[in-house]
C-alpha cells in the first residue's frame, strides 16, 4: 500500500478513510471516478470505547490500544484487498485528548503499518463546513443569503460554525459531546437539567453575534453528526447526502416521543445502534437549548458526516473554497480585537502585492501567501491588551484563537510572523523562534520580512501606497507610487524595519515618486 498526494493520482482510483472516533472505529473504501465522482465500495465498522478511558482517565488503556490494532490490522488488510493508492486515517476528540496519543499513534504504526493523524477541530471545522455550504446550497437556494449557525455534535466534542451570506465567521470547539456526558457523569446521574447546567457552563451565547439572539434576520439553526441524523431520523430518515428541513415545532415532537424512553427501549422500538442510542437524547436537548435562547426560524439537517466530508476534500480538485472563509474569520477575530481594519487591509495589500512580485524567483508556495495574508490582517490585534509591546500580544492572541482552515503549525507560524511585525529580529534567546524547525525558520524569515516592509509603507496609516508599483532592477526593488506625497515618515521606518527584508532577499528597498507630466 503506497501513501501517494492525491492530487498526483489520475482516476479512476480506489481510496479509503479510516475514522478513529470516541466509540466506534469506521472504515470506507470508495473509487473516484474521472469526472471526480466517488462511489462507495465498502463500509465496516466495529465498536470501541475510547471516549470511556480518556473523558474519565485522560488517557487510553492498553487494553481498548490492543483492541484497536486489531481492529485497524483488519481495515489495512481491506484497503489492501482493494489496492487502494491513498488513505487517510484520522482520530478524533477521544484521541486527541489523550496524553498517551503519541504512544497510540507509534503502536499502530509499528502494528499495522497505517499512519494516524489528529484531525484537529480546525481541520474538521473547514472540512465539514466546505461540504455542508455546499449541500446546503443546493437544497436551500437562499442559503447564500442567510445567517447560519451549525452545529457538529459529535460523542466526545460539539463544533460550532457560525456564517453569515454563505460565509463563515468564525468556528470554534467545545467538549460538549452527546455520550461524554454519560461517560464522565454515568448514565442514570444524567437528566436534562444536569445537560442545560453543562452547556451554560460553557457561556457559548455569549460568543455568539447579537444577530443571533436578537434582531431582524432570523437564523437557521443547522445540526450535523451521527447523533443528529439518528435523532431526526425517529420522524424521517436522512440519506448520506440528502438536506431535510423541520419547523421547530417538529423538533419538539420528536422530543416528546423519546422523553420517558431508556436507551434499551429507544434500541427495541427505533431499531437504532446502542452508542447512539446513549446519544440521541443528550443531543435533542442540545437542540432544544438552542432553539429556545437563539433567533432560529427553521431547522436545517443535512445528511454529511466527517467521513463523507473526508472524501470530498479529497476528490476536491483546484482551490481550495475554504481560503475564502479562512480570510472572513481572520476579519472576524480582528474585529472582536477592535483592529483598525483599514491599516489592516492596507498593509495586508502591500504584502501581497511584493509577495507576488517575489514568488516565481525565491520560491514562495500559494499556502505561504495565505500564512502572510492572515497575519497582515490580524498583526496589531495585540493592541486590544496594550499598544506597548503588542507585536508579543498579538502572538499570545493569534496563538491562542481558534482559526479553522489552518493547521496548528500554520496557526504557530502565523503567530510568530505576527510577533516578528516590529521591533527586534528573529533571536536565538526567542523561544517562539528557536522551537521552529529550520524550513518554518527560514519562512518565518521571508515572510515577516515583507510584513515589516508593509507595516513601515503604512506607517502614517494614510492608505498612501495603495496604487504602488513594483520592480525588481538587479539587486533592489523599486517601490513606485503615481503621484506626489510626502514619503519622509515612511523612508524613517522602512530603514529601520526593512533590515529583515534585506538580510532574507537580498535587495535594497527605494522609494520612487512617480511623475506623470502633460
Amino acid at each position: 500500500m503506497t501513501i501517494s498526494s492525491i492530487q498526483k493520482l489520475k482516476p479512476p482510483f480506489q481510496a479509503g478513510i479510516i475514522d478513529i472516533g470516541a466509540h466506534s472505529v469506521r472504515l470506507e473504501v470508495f473509487q473516484i471516478d474521472k469526472q471526480g465522482n466517488e462511489e462507495t465500495l465498502e463500509r465496516l465498522s466495529q465498536n470501541l470505547n475510547l471516549g470511556y478511558d480518556v473523558f474519565r482517565r485522560g488517557e487510553i488503556s492498553s487494553k481498548n490500544m490492543n483492541l484497536l490494532c486489531v481492529i485497524l490490522k483488519e481495515f489495512a488488510q481491506k484497503l489492501d484487498e482493494y489496492g487502494v493508492s491513498y488513505y487517510r486515517a484520522v482520530a478524533t476528540s477521544a484521541v486527541r485528548e489523550a496524553f498517551n496519543r503519541d504512544i497510540l499513534i507509534n503502536r499502530v504504526l509499528v502494528s499495522t503499518g497505517l499512519n494516524v493523524e489528529i484531525l484537529e477541530p480546525s481541520e474538521e471545522t473547514r472540512i465539514l463546513f466546505t461540504l455542508m455550504r455546499q449541500q446546503v446550497s443546493k437544497a436551500v437556494p437562499d442559503f447564500h443569503k442567510m445567517n447560519a449557525l451549525a452545529f457538529a455534535i459529535g460523542s466526545g466534542s460539539m463544533l460550532i460554525m457560525f456564517s453569515e451570506n454563505g460565509k463563515l465567521m468564525f468556528g470554534e470547539s467545545a467538549a460538549l459531546g452527546t455520550v461524554r456526558f454519560f461517560d464522565e457523569f454515568g448514565r442514570y446521574e444524567l437528566n436534562p437539567d444536569k445537560i442545560i447546567d453543562l452547556i451554560d457552563s460553557f457561556d457559548l451565547k455569549t460568543r455568539f453575534p447579537e444577530s443571533c439572539t436578537k434582531g431582524e434576520k432570523p437564523l437557521a439553526l443547522i445540526g450535523l453528526g451521527a447523533s443528529v441524523r439518528a435523532l431526526i431520523g425517529i420522524k424521517r430518515k436522512i440519506t448520506e447526502m440528502e438536506v431535510i428541513r423541520l419547523e421547530p415545532s417538529e423538533l419538539h415532537e420528536i422530543m416528546d416521543r423519546i422523553y420517558d424512553l431508556t436507551p434499551e427501549e429507544l434500541v427495541h422500538k427505533y431499531h437504532i445502534p446502542d452508542v447512539l442510542a446513549l446519544s440521541i437524547k443528550p443531543c435533542g436537548h442540545i437542540l432544544s437549548y438552542f432553539l429556545r435562547n437563539l433567533n432560529c426560524s427553521s431547522l436545517i439537517f443535512p445528511g454529511i458526516s466527517t467521513r463523507s466530508a473526508l472524501i470530498n476534500d479529497m476528490a476536491r480538485t483546484g482551490r481550495d473554497p475554504f481560503e475564502e472563509d479562512l480570510v472572513s474569520v481572520a476579519h472576524n477575530i480582528g474585529l472582536k480585537y477592535n483592529y483598525e481594519a483599514e491599516h489592516a487591509e492596507c498593509v495586508t495589500a502591500i504584502s501581497l502585492k511584493i509577495f507576488d512580485k517575489l514568488q516565481k524567483s525565491y520560491g514562495l508556495s500559494n499556502r505561504s501567501r495565505l500564512l502572510l495574508q492572515v497575519a497582515g490582517l490580524l498583526h496589531d490585534i495585540g493592541r486590544f491588551v496594550d499598544t506597548r509591546k503588542h507585536h508579543k500580544h498579538s502572538y499570545y492572541l493569534i496563538s491562542n484563537a481558534q482559526i479553522p482552515g489552518l493547521t496548528d503549525r500554520e496557526q504557530n507560524l502565523v503567530a510568530v510572523i505576527s510577533r516578528y511585525h516590529r521591533k527586534a529580529l528573529p533571536r536565538t534567546s526567542h523561544l517562539e523562534y528557536t522551537s521552529l524547525n529550520s524550513e518554518d525558520k527560514v519562512k518565518v524569515c521571508k515572510l515577516a520580512g515583507i510584513l515589516r516592509v508593509a507595516d513601515a509603507l503604512d506607517r502614517a496609516h494614510q492608505d498612501k501606497f495603495k496604487n504602488v508599483k513594483i520592480e525588481i532592477s538587479g539587486n533592489r526593488m523599486l517601490l513606485k507610487i503615481p503621484v506626489y506625497e510626502d514619503l519622509s515618515i515612511e523612508s524613517v521606518y522602512l530603514k529601520k524595519k526593512g533590515d529583515l527584508f534585506r538580510d532574507v532577499f537580498g535587495l535594497k528597498i527605494r522609494l520612487e515618486e512617480e511623475l506623470h507630466r502633460l
